[in-house]
């Protein structure tokens, strides 16, 4: 397989499928490193039961790459339509880290020859010469998401609070709970709003015309 074709694979397939899926960075981001820690720990043990049941050299990568994507896939299903199109804006540059953080973790998992074909590429070495700063990049992107959501997820009940406990005065003069303030205990104004239907009924002269 050409080298460009499973960078392609590892690095824009997840890239597009979470840009329509719209799944939200942060659980994907987590999906990814549950995945390699599974792989890193788990990974060895899985594979020799698999060749306990399919007598083939390749069965213990399979293995590896399946417990490093299962829960990619899982997350990607379940947590789908989870941002709306305004928030894609802000989450498409961690995502676009989230892929190549899958590029980058993805491609020491595969078989020998694989790697040493992809490595042997202009985009595969460099790759190799700087994973190191595609994770901290990767990481750093998703801590200044996290940092900026927290944030404003915090603000918004405030505000809403805020106007929460401001008064207005109704029509009948009875008093509400809306978006005015100024008086003490936020009530507008102690005298009732008339309603001016009313004034043009009762005033001397009879019905407005």
């Amino acid at each position: 397989m050409s080298p460009l074709i499973v960078i392609g694979l590892l690095g824009g397939l997840p890239l597009l499928l979470g840009l329509v899926l719209r799944v939200h960075t942060s659980a994907l981001f987590i999906s990814i490193a549950s995945g390699y820690l599974l792989s890193m720990f788990i990974g060895d043990t899985a594979g020799l039961v698999s060749r306990s049941f399919v007598a083939t050299s390749s069965a213990g990568v399979i293995t590896k790459l399946a417990v490093f994507f299962i829960p990619i896939v899982i997350t990607m299903f379940l947590m789908r339509k989870s941002l709306n199109a305004g928030q894609m804006v802000m989450h498409f540059l961690p995502m676009t880290g989230c892929a190549v953080l899958v590029l980058v973790l993805g491609l020491p998992l595969l078989p020998a020859a694989t790697q040493v074909s992809v490595y042997s590429s202009f985009p595969g070495s460099f790759i190799k010469q700087m994973p190191d700063a595609f994770v901290g990049i990767a990481v750093a992107l998703q801590l200044i998401l996290l940092w900026m959501t927290a944030r404003l997820q915090h603000q918004q009940p405030t505000a809403r609070s805020q106007r929460r406990g401001k008064g207005v005065v109704d029509g009948g003069g009875r008093w509400g709970r809306g978006t005015g303030g100024g008086a003490p205990g936020g009530l507008r104004s102690r005298r009732p709003i008339v309603c001016r239907c009313s004034y043009e009924w009762n005033r001397p002269g009879g019905r407005r015309k």
